[in-house]
């Protein structure tokens, strides 16, 4: 299968945006080629701070065209919480996620989705953005437990906009190079066990003496409410740091160009990135921890990619009891990023996030709330004519 011919050219533009939308998350990358939309990924889409900030942001992306609105190929989420996934219902009423858009979710989501909506009633945010993912008929995946970075030497490759029969829904996969084109590459990937999670769950349904297939029913659910909340809650108990087992349960995404693309040269980066550094590997990391676990996976990305993580996401917004000094081990990256709300309490730990980052010289980015936070990466990429059979590697 060989390149298709208007990739031979120097005529593709990446655009990688990290907004600034406070207390969430929403970072985009898109293709541009000969200054037409290509294809576009979403890694998460919510946020809790001020009214209209992520809506605002979502039409800035993919409806400044008032006549149609891009689309979106992929949309990786990292796991379920509202401030991760608000935006979804915009993304659907704008019709920027339709039956071609492929989802993809932390491994037992896509089964238990059914399951989970009804439990999940008290947070209305939540819901609603669960719904229009039903609604939008998008393929919806699951990525399957794999410890530390998984076998990815072996994984099996998926060309982007050519996989429409790809997968069932709500199937789970793993050890999957989802590629565009030769230019890009992304790897989702969970080396955090959620099967307890799931477990304590089926057991509370048990021991409260409910049916789980008579969840699909509204009438039973709201008979059952008080039960199923006290379940859910048990289910996602904090720890003392105040971290649930969904925050740790968190998809985590690798995104990377292919070895044999080169960039030519960089269009524009936001007032704190440096001009002199082409930033284009990155770990979106969600709301996970930082633990020995974290740091082997750092080291095996570095390995496969035989250079250090150029922009790391410093999980869950930079929050203390998610943050470890061990994620220096090895070297294994160049900058990293927080995304948080400045006017949050919680927000008070960035500045040793920050210190610790100044200490082993390692550029560090804040996404806030204010709009001038944005991170942006432009770049123009061309590609030599290769087949992509002989692209077996995308390291």
């Amino acid at each position: 299968m060989l390149v298709k011919k208007r990739f031979k050219k120097s005529n593709v533009c990446f655009r990688r945006l990290l907004h600034a939308v406070g207390q969430g998350a929403f970072f985009t990358e898109q293709f541009f080629v000969d200054g037409k939309s290509d294809l576009n990924v979403i890694y998460d889409c919510g946020s809790l701070s001020k009214k209209g900030i992520l809506d605002a942001e979502i039409n800035r992306t993919f409806a400044y065209d008032k006549t149609k609105s891009l689309h979106v190929d992929v949309l990786f989420i990292s796991h379920l919480d509202k401030d991760h996934i608000s935006g979804i219902p915009t993304l659907e009423k704008l019709k920027c996620i339709d039956d071609k858009t492929i989802v993809i979710l932390p491994f037992s989501y896509p089964l238990l989705l059914f399951y989970l909506l009804p439990v999940i009633q008290m947070d209305n945010g939540t819901k609603s953005a669960i719904q229009a993912l039903f609604k939008s008929n998008a393929k919806i995946l699951g990525v399957d437990y794999t410890e530390g970075f998984g076998d990815i030497y072996s994984s099996r490759e998926i060309i982007l906009k050519d996989n429409k029969d790809e997968f069932d829904n709500y199937s789970t996969i793993n050890n999957v190079v989802f590629k565009y084109e030769r230019i890009w590459n992304y790897i989702p990937f969970m080396n955090i066990n959620d099967s307890s999670v799931w477990r304590n769950f089926f057991n509370g349904l048990k021991s409260e003496g409910l049916v789980l297939e008579k969840l699909k029913n509204e009438q039973y659910v709201e008979d059952n409410l008080d039960k199923l909340k006290k379940i859910y809650s048990t289910v996602t108990s904090k720890s003392s740091g105040g971290v649930t087992p969904i925050n740790i349960c968190s998809l985590q995404v690798l995104s990377f160009k292919n070895k044999d693309v080169k960039h030519e040269y960089v269009l524009g980066h936001n007032a704190y990135l440096s001009p002199k550094k082409g930033v284009l590997s990155c770990l979106f990391s969600g709301d996970t921890i930082i633990d020995n676990v974290f740091v082997n996976s750092m080291q095996s990305i570095s390995n496969y990619l035989n250079s250090k993580i150029e922009l790391l996401q410093i999980p869950h917004h930079g929050r203390k009891s998610c943050y470890d000094t061990k994620i220096y081990y090895g070297n294994n990256f160049d900058a990293a990023f927080a995304n948080y709300d400045s006017t949050y309490k919680k927000s008070s730990y960035i500045k040793t996030i920050e210190t610790d980052m100044n200490t082993q010289k390692k550029d560090f980015f804040h996404i806030t709330e204010l709009y001038y936070s944005d991170l942006i990466v432009n770049l123009f990429v061309w590609i030599p004519p290769v087949s992509l059979a002989s692209c077996t590697n995308g390291a």
